[in-house]
């Protein structure tokens, strides 16, 4: 996302002043925003921002400017075989519609995007011939939590609604989709989110980390080494017994071994790292069972 930022111009940034909800933010702010994060040399904006909170309302702009546009419907339901792993996740959660609100899958998300809610609800909606209103109302009786916020329901009618696919040209709704986002700093350990990313860790029999960056800060809310010391114990399950498995790609193996330190106890060490696999997402949940394991 940075270089995306990066590639936006002032005069994009400086029409966030028209918004009632940034009055503090002034013209030429655009400018000495990218500049200041440019200079920054930090590879992600949420670590900008903890840095340089006096952004933070510019900076959640830039974030949904460049985002909308990237909400495509023909991206996650057209994408390609060798990426797509929705396919496999809807195979495993298959039901009779009335019951597949009761499916044991939990999803956290530190993602803004809505592309799992919008694959979920268009999938489903064509796999039972069932109305898309039917569908979303499917959706949001599962468990998906956005530890961060999202850039909006999907939900029409709905005071926050940023619909799907709507971003091409995002100024309609850049600042409602902005208005419902929370960078790190922003986000509290005791948020109500937060809360319920731990509660579900804790009840967790499997857990699969795709395309996680193992950020300090994330992986301390989710409840540091915890994490997989806490799964199965809701479930009276065995925590040695737990399913784990995570995309590692491009991780060095200090990386791995740092990771590994923040979200696991001691014992349970050698179990996680034989989980940290250097493959992207589908060829993750093909290689292993961990999206399949509440059905054994």
């Amino acid at each position: 996302m940075r270089n995306l930022i990066l590639q936006q111009t002032p005069r994009d940034l400086d029409e966030i002043p028209n918004s009632p909800n940034s009055a503090t933010v002034t013209r030429g702010s655009g400018e000495v925003f990218l500049k200041e994060f440019r200079r920054s040399n930090f590879g992600s904006i949420d670590a900008f921002l903890s840095r340089r909170p006096e952004f933070t309302s510019i900076g959640k702009h830039a974030i949904a400017r460049v985002l909308l546009p990237y909400e495509s419907e023909a991206q996650v339901l057209d994408s390609h075989p060798d990426d797509n792993w929705h396919r496999p996740l809807l195979d495993a959660m298959d039901a009779p519609w009335d019951s597949l609100h009761e499916n044991a899958v939990a999803f956290i998300t530190f993602n803004y995007d809505r592309s799992l809610e919008f694959a979920l609800i268009g999938t489903l909606s064509a796999r039972f011939g069932r109305p898309l209103a039917e569908a979303r109302h499917l959706v949001g009786k599962l468990k998906i939590v956005h530890v961060y916020g999202s850039l909006g329901s999907l939900e029409p009618g709905r005071t926050d609604h940023v619909p799907f696919g709507g971003g091409a040209t995002p100024a309609p709704y850049l600042f409602q989709a902005a208005a419902g986002i929370k960078v790190v700093p922003e986000g509290r350990d005791d948020s109500p989110e937060v809360q319920r990313a731990q509660s579900w860790l804790t009840a967790a029999e499997a857990l699969c980390f795709l395309g996680f960056g193992f950020d300090p800060t994330n992986l301390r809310r989710l409840g540091g080494p915890s994490v997989i010391g806490a799964g199965g114990r809701a479930s009276g399950g065995s925590t040695r017994g737990l399913l784990f498995a995570a995309t590692a790609v491009s991780l060095t193996p200090q990386e791995v071994t740092d990771a590994i330190g923040a979200i696991a106890q001691g014992p349970f060490h050698h179990s996680v790292r034989s989980g940290m696999l250097n493959m992207g997402c589908l060829d993750l949940i093909r290689s292993t069972n961990v999206i399949r394991a509440a059905e054994d």
